[in-house]
């Protein structure tokens, strides 16, 4: 009898357990093909290293975009509201490490869209590997003119080539001040010869000519020699090109200290708040820089919103790193919501391409939509810090 009962229960065991692994591999198979728990969202970013700093901007804008998005319930998916995770990684701004990461979160967290990278020398990189995976990849403010260049579908930039900076840069330079002669102390990696690129080839179109270039390494701090090399040269101006706070207040530092008296120029990634914090205003004062879009836009109503909410979240002041990150994520989030999809990367991508940016984007002024290689045409222009504030002083077109 015992052997009959253990028999009888064993039968009953097995008629529950393989309905019960049946129903759980049809969930498997069924979950995927409706959607998800949560939509993951890849960001690659340097969060250590020298840029960091400067990146932490970019990161904020991402982080805060989602947590709105979150708020709100998540992103409406075939009439489901589904949150979103981020996924963020480091890439250090190194161009494996950034590899590394983008194959980690397409692989293993199965991320259906990317924000970044920041560097140039990244973005060049990943872009093989998000695109191999047709996944669709958005960097806010990495300058490379190839990065956009044809070939690359699934890569799109929001924010102006090296070229569209330098151009309305060099008119002004050319018809508002009295320069005759620039030298250049730049970063030696692909954003900082991609402006060395494109400013030796423009000034000297305009009658200005260049009477040196001087590299520098990512970390270095000492820039006396290079700087001695070019003030010996006598030049009207001195135009700084570099993406680490420490190095864009050393380099002006040791400037000033060995006695140059031209005209200054820097780079975007003196667009911030912090350099005066870091600087203070007399070092920085009368310096020209490259304008970026948000200091056209910043007292519009809708930008100063986003500049109050930002504030109000990360206990600093807004610029437009912080804005550029939050835009990738706003362009996802519509995106995904107008493909009506998590699973179809090629739908995706194809929202992104043909979405309306004066529309999506908080704060964007410049062309409605992207080329047909994934890069907008944002207007551009030229800064003045004056008093401790960034002023602009001239806008192209």
């Amino acid at each position: 009898m015992k052997n009959q009962s253990r028999s009888c229960m064993n039968r009953k065991a097995h008629a529950l357990f393989f309905p019960m692994i049946f129903a759980m591999m049809l969930l498997m198979i069924a979950g995927p093909v409706y959607g998800a728990d949560v939509i993951k969202l890849g960001a690659v970013y340097p969060l250590s290293g020298g840029v960091a700093e400067s990146a932490s901007y970019c990161v904020d804008g991402v982080k805060m975009a989602v947590n709105e998005i979150n708020e709100n319930g998540g992103l409406s998916i075939k009439g489901k509201m589904i949150p979103v995770e981020l996924v963020l990684y480091d890439s250090k701004c190194n161009p494996t490490n950034g590899v590394a990461a983008v194959e980690k979160m397409l692989n293993r967290d199965k991320v259906i869209a990317i924000s970044g990278d920041y560097c140039s020398s990244c973005c060049l990189a990943e872009r093989e590997v998000s695109g191999r995976h047709k996944v669709a990849q958005i960097t806010p403010v990495a300058l490379h003119p190839k990065i956009t260049e044809p070939g690359y579908p699934y890569m799109f930039r929001i924010c102006n080539t090296m070229q569209m900076y330098a151009e309305p840069f060099v008119e002004f330079v050319d018809q508002k001040l009295d320069v005759q002669s620039v030298a250049f102390l730049a970063i030696t990696d692909d954003y900082g010869r991609a402006a060395i690129e494109a400013y030796t080839r423009l000034f000297p179109e305009k009658g200005i000519e260049v009477w040196g270039v001087e590299y520098f390494k990512h970390g270095d701090t000492d820039f006396y020699t290079q700087l001695t090399k070019i003030i010996k040269k006598n030049p009207d101006a001195v135009y700084i090109v570099t993406d680490e706070n420490a190095q864009n207040i050393g380099a002006l530092s040791q400037l000033k200290e060995l006695g140059f008296n031209g005209t200054i120029f820097g780079c975007s990634t003196y667009a911030k708040d912090d350099m005066i914090e870091l600087g203070g205003k007399e070092l920085l004062e009368g310096m020209y820089i490259e304008g970026p879009t948000f200091e056209m836009v910043k007292d519009k109503e809708s930008v100063k919103t986003w500049m109050n909410a930002y504030e109000r979240e990360f206990d600093r002041g807004a610029n437009t790193f912080a804005l550029r990150g939050y835009n990738t994520i706003e362009l996802l989030a519509d995106a995904i919501r107008r493909a009506d999809t998590v699973k179809d990367t090629d739908k995706i991508r194809d929202a992104v391409a043909s979405a309306n940016l004066t529309d999506v984007l908080t704060g964007y002024i410049g062309n409605e939509h992207f080329d047909d290689n994934g890069q907008v045409y944002p207007s551009m222009g030229v800064i003045q810090y004056v008093d401790g504030k960034r002023v602009p002083v001239y806008w192209g077109k």
